[in-house]
């Protein structure tokens, strides 16, 4: 295994089946991004096709807490999730109601704990400008390594403010980022488990026509010793039949998103050796490094 990490290190030139060499392309890519931003975040990265580097529209990921916690707050109450209250909470949102069991909250939302059908469920709530359509991809994908999306209700008329997404839910989960930090926990032990769930996870996507495109520890949930995928915000079908969008983290992004090419499945294998070498090596990718051009220009010149 420590064979295998060395490989896929994000500093190796063959990280990528698709990585390009160095040519001339990159400054045309590289000059559109200003500003710069401290990578140890994992902001996300957003340009279109072609793509346009816009540091200003980087959106920050949602922070989930130890789930187990929460449950024990006898105050709190779970959100009921029928048609009147999801009007209701895709008009005003959560932000302002105390009275909820807040799982996680962060620059793209806050995820409550909710009951839907009968049945405990996370409830994620976005602003609708940033809500992410590529949710609904997840909505049929049923495996035992991929956070289960339930539903998505559609929000299109223009008084909703906020996007609502309905997902399993686990009482005691936590991120895999949040493991790789811990110095007590034993990644070691772990991580032939761990690396198996994710490959398996996103072996099952892809089987069923769904790129991730944003794979990383932070988009990996540790629930009772199993990884589960979420968040299928920036995730799209691979086909050509519209305009493409790149939502993902910069520090993860493949060579071939950086250039502007379309994305395959290979996009998804790059960020997933990205995440092995992390959950191996325990730092984060490319932090010796302070501004997105000099970390686009590493990726690009191998």
């Amino acid at each position: 295994m420590s064979k295998v990490i060395s490989f896929l290190s994000p500093l190796s030139r063959k990280l990528s089946p698709a990585s390009p060499k160095s040519d001339t392309k990159f400054n045309r890519v590289i000059n559109h991004g200003k500003d710069s931003f401290r990578v140890g975040s994992a902001k996300k990265l957003h340009y279109e096709y072609p793509p346009m580097l816009n540091p200003s529209v980087v959106r920050p990921q949602i922070k989930i807490t130890q789930c187990a916690s929460v449950t024990s707050i006898g105050t709190k109450n779970d959100f009921i999730i029928n048609r009147k209250n999801a009007e209701d909470i895709c008009r005003n949102g959560v932000n302002n109601d105390k009275r909820l069991v807040v799982l996680g909250k962060g620059g793209f939302g806050t995820v409550v704990r909710g009951v839907f059908k009968g049945h405990t469920v996370a409830l994620k709530v976005s602003r609708g400008d940033m809500g992410l359509p590529g949710e609904d991809n997840a909505v049929n994908l049923d495996h035992p390594n991929v956070v289960k999306t339930l539903h998505v209700p559609k929000t299109e008329e223009e008084e909703y403010h906020f996007r609502l997404i309905i997902m399993e839910y686990f009482p005691n989960c936590q991120q895999l980022l949040s493991l790789i930090e811990d110095s007590k926990f034993n990644m070691d032990a772990n991580l032939l488990k761990f690396s198996k769930d994710i490959v398996d996870g996103l072996w099952f996507c892809h089987r069923n026509g769904v790129l991730h495109l944003d794979l990383k520890p932070q988009n990996v949930l540790v629930c009772d010793g199993v990884c589960k995928i979420c968040d299928f915000g920036s995730s799209r079908r691979p086909n050509h039949e519209r305009g493409f969008i790149y939502q993902g983290t910069l520090i993860y992004a493949a060579p071939e998103l950086l250039m502007g090419c379309w994305p395959t499945e290979k996009c998804d294998i790059y960020s997933l050796g990205i995440t092995f070498w992390q959950m191996k090596s325990r730092k984060s990718p490319y932090s010796e490094y302070e501004n997105m051009e000099t970390i686009i220009y590493k990726v690009l010149d191998k």
